[in-house]
């Protein structure tokens, strides 16, 4: 079912309007209308809703929708508390309320759950095609809602599944070249290249397969991560690692003959200017070599700053 209404986290990183199971303690919602510094009487109620003192809530959100009926965050809030007490017609009389802005998709979606809860399901179906009319984009939680197992597997219910899936935009696929530095996914056991343990470090891919996430733990305890990705504007690689000691380098790199090689550059405390050149070769069932390089004279000569072979573990 619905939704926790946040504006200021939603806005901040998703813009996404979505909505989640009635029975599901994880809930999101739609972006509401109204300012993100709530009043005190607002404030109050969301602490209840925040706690899940959903009676205490429900009224205090009434109170709130009585003193000014245009506070679409508090008519979405009064139905999810509804919603959670079981009292489905007066989630649905709250929901019927939003009747316009970016919150309506969803508030007819839950509307669709509340009736659906009621064993309603002629009602529900009418209210999720609307809702799709309206909007309603998550598929996910469309095929997992729990508040319509009493529907799933009709054909009328999955006709709607089957439309919204028509209508929902293919899920992004990276480049072929975000695929160069798959040969680093792991995990690993690090050594030296004299057989010492130097640490170890686990690589996973992350976001769709657009990035590569480090996790790293060297022999003495320190640790550090760094997420690697492919920038197909640019045509290279990047990486950006911080450690545990405040240490923050970005590199960029580029991919040639089963060898990644990154280059960034640093200033020490008197001034001087270094580059450093670090590259991973694939070693196929060997396993990855990792090797430093550092320049003090704008890279006319290069000295090793360090030589690490990663073992499969």
């Amino acid at each position: 079912m619905h939704s926790i209404v946040r504006l200021d986290l939603l806005l901040s990183l998703l813009l996404v309007f979505c909505a989640a199971c009635a029975s599901s303690p994880t809930v999101r919602s739609a972006m509401p209308q109204e300012p993100a510094a709530p009043t005190p009487d607002m404030a109050t109620a969301d602490a209840l809703f925040a706690r899940q003192a959903w009676t205490e809530a429900a009224a205090a959100y009434a109170s709130l929708v009585d003193a000014d009926p245009k506070l679409v965050r508090a008519w979405m809030r009064l139905g999810h508390s509804r919603h959670m007490l079981s009292d489905y017609p007066g989630a649905i009389t709250a929901y019927e309320k939003v009747t316009s802005g970016p919150g309506m998709p969803t508030a007819k979606y839950n509307i669709a759950c509340a009736f659906a809860r009621q064993d309603k399901s002629e009602e529900s179906l009418a209210a999720l095609a609307v809702a799709i009319d309206a909007g309603f984009s998550d598929l996910a939680t469309l095929k997992s809602d729990p508040d319509f197992a009493s529907l799933r597997g009709s054909p009328r219910f999955e006709e709607l599944v089957a439309r919204l899936a028509s209508a929902a935009p293919a899920a992004y696929q990276p480049p072929a070249q975000a695929r160069q530095f798959d040969f680093w996914i792991g995990d690993w056991k690090v050594e030296t290249a004299g057989g010492a343990h130097a640490g170890d470090s686990r690589i996973e891919k992350i976001l769709n397969g657009c990035a590569l996430m480090e996790h790293w733990t060297s022999a003495k305890g320190n640790s550090g991560k760094s997420i690697n990705n492919y920038d197909p504007k640019q045509g290279e690689w990047r990486q950006h690692w911080i450690d545990d000691s405040g240490t923050e380098t970005f590199y960029v790199g580029r991919f040639a003959d089963k060898r990644l090689t990154f280059t960034s550059e640093s200033t020490t405390r008197e001034g001087q200017k270094k580059l450093h050149k670090m590259s991973f070769f694939d070693l196929g069932a060997e396993g990855v070599r990792q090797w430093g390089e550092v320049s003090a004279d704008g890279g006319e000569s290069w000295a090793t700053e360090f030589d690490l072979f990663y073992r499969r573990k």
